[in-house]
């Protein structure tokens, strides 16, 4: 299945710099729109 990923971080990726993983904790659909919640966040990321 193909999809459209749409990140959320509160600041702009510029270059590519290695690899972040998290883990889906939960999914939830609203408007017909789906939605994946993470147990990562920016202060997991090391900028």
């Amino acid at each position: 299945m193909k999809g459209h990923v749409t990140v959320e971080l509160g600041r702009a990726l510029a270059a590519m710099c290695g690899y972040y993983l998290t883990k889906v904790e939960d999914t939830k659909t609203s408007d017909g729109i789906h939605y994946c919640i993470v147990d990562g966040g920016l202060s997991s990321a090391q900028l």
